[in-house]
């Protein structure tokens, strides 16, 4: 699909110009000097989700990415779904679960500087789903 015209609602809103069943891929990216915390003492991350990710978050893969001084707390945060989320004309009366269903993939990383303890070729950065990356084996917290 091809948009050729402005939407009459915020595109970072994912119900707004949603898709199914898609995947993103990123490649030869590269971050540099990502602290954890702003000088003005703000979190700051590379990573996130979109707080209108209720429903669906596709994988995310990126391959050949460069970090180069990024601290371990800045590459992402992902949330839990807000108990706001929770309603009976929407999902039920539980929470959508999006977030609890993310998947970033990093395959062929470098990693200079200041890196993460985690840092090497590949890894992966899923949702703390208790239901699930408990089980995951060597998954680290």
């Amino acid at each position: 699909m091809h948009i050729d015209s402005a939407s009459p609602l915020p595109p970072h809103k994912i119900k707004s110009i949603a898709s199914w069943g898609g995947k993103v891929v990123y490649k030869n990216m590269e971050f540099r000097d990502f602290k954890a915390t702003t000088k003005e003492g703000m979190k700051n991350r590379i990573f996130g989700i979109s707080k209108s990710a209720s429903d669906y978050i596709p994988m995310h893969e990126f391959y050949d990415t460069k970090f180069i001084n990024v601290e371990g707390d800045a590459l992402g945060y992902i949330y839990d779904p807000p108990a706001g989320w929770a309603t009976i004309s929407d999902c039920g009366e539980f929470p959508c679960t999006a977030p609890q269903n993310v998947l970033f993939s990093f395959k062929k990383n470098t990693f200079e500087g200041i890196r993460p303890d985690f840092a090497s070729s590949e890894f992966q950065a899923i949702s703390d789903n208790p239901g699930f990356s408990k089980y995951v084996e060597d998954c680290e917290f």
